[in-house]
């Protein structure tokens, strides 16, 4: 929770329509998941936090914001924060735009053959290189928002310049892999090395490990739709790459 000028405190919201890419790729193929029904949609905590707009100054808002849409681990954007900015979204890009998303492959890997706390500082990482990326390519001009951690390993871009912003970061992230800054060498040769003996990637592809994926979509239909088929692409490319095809 977080503090208003020692007023009325306002909870983190905490439930999104399309917050689940497991369960949203369901919906969306009318499969039914009964252990894990999608979260309810709460408009009615959106609006209030939107109505705090007209109660701080314009810096105070921003921290707000920044502070109760702030994925911890990456410090990029939280699901939570589609849901408010949506709106914005369709009207800046339905018809003019895209929606490409950023997903790590075979992130299974790093956590089953480097640990948890490898994962975390890869993540962390992806988070650190892909904020400074799109600050960069924003300055330039390039017509992106801020990234935002959509699932566990998946990040969204939306804007007009969006799908070559997410393949710059790409290109950036397999730089500082290759460089060891994400994961450190003697690491990501242990991660290639034992992942294949586990099951966890053919052979042939161990030089994906570590690497991102991007899946973009025209911005159409509104959000909803459009992010519909980007979690449908991705579960289709990742369900083809996982079976060895």
């Amino acid at each position: 929770a977080v503090g208003l000028r020692g007023e009325a405190v306002v909870e983190v919201p905490g439930t999104l329509t399309f917050t689940r890419l497991r369960e949203l790729s369901a919906l969306a193929q009318g499969v039914s998941l009964p252990d894990a029904a999608p979260a309810a949609p709460r408009p009615d905590r959106i609006e209030e936090i939107r109505a705090l707009k007209e109660k701080l100054t314009q810096k105070e808002y921003a921290v707000f914001l920044e502070a109760v849409f702030k994925d911890p681990l990456t410090l990029t954007r939280t699901a939570e924060w589609i849901d408010m900015a949506r709106p914005q979204w369709e009207a800046d890009y339905d018809g003019k735009g895209a929606a490409a998303m950023i997903s790590a492959r075979n992130f299974k890997a790093v956590n089953d053959v480097l640990g948890h706390d490898a994962g975390d500082r890869y993540l962390k990482r992806l988070g650190v290189i892909m904020r400074v990326e799109v600050n960069r390519l924003r300055k330039l001009g390039y017509s992106v928002e801020e990234p935002v951690r959509a699932g566990g390993k998946e990040f969204l871009l939306v804007g007009k310049d969006a799908a070559e912003a997410a393949r710059l970061v790409v290109k950036k992230f397999a730089a500082k892999l290759a460089a060891g800054e994400v994961l450190p060498s003697d690491q990501l040769e242990r991660l290639r090395a034992e992942a294949p003996g586990r099951g966890l990637i053919p052979a042939a592809r161990v030089d994906r490990l570590g690497t991102l994926r991007v899946i973009d979509e025209p911005f159409t239909g509104g959000f909803k739709d459009t992010f519909e088929r980007v979690i449908l692409k991705l579960e289709s490319i990742k369900a083809g790459e996982e079976s060895g095809f």
